[in-house]
């Protein structure tokens, strides 16, 4: 229970600290924002899981929240990718 309340404490602060720090991506500063929420959403009871998860039209939490994660991973790597081709464009030595 312990461990719970903490987790959700932490959670709570990182999203908090997405309101106060200057952020140069619009992407990375709802990113954060939605982590955390999901990441706080992901400790709290089955039940409430499942309750959005069937108003969704998700067959059940589990399933729910690995759709969440593929997604989130995708975005993920979409996003550095996108990162790392800025940057070579950027660090292109003319030839």
């Amino acid at each position: 229970m312990i461990l719970k309340n903490l987790l959700i404490f932490f959670f709570l602060v990182i999203f908090l600290y997405s309101f106060l720090r200057p952020f140069t991506s619009q992407f990375a500063k709802w990113f954060l924002r939605v982590g955390s929420v999901l990441g706080a959403f992901s400790i709290v009871e089955k039940i409430y899981i499942d309750l959005v998860a069937t108003y969704i039209g998700i067959h059940s939490g589990r399933d729910m929240l690995l759709y969440l994660s593929f997604i989130t991973v995708f975005l993920f790597v979409f996003y550095t990718a996108e990162r790392f081709s800025k940057l070579e464009k950027n660090f292109r030595v003319p030839g």
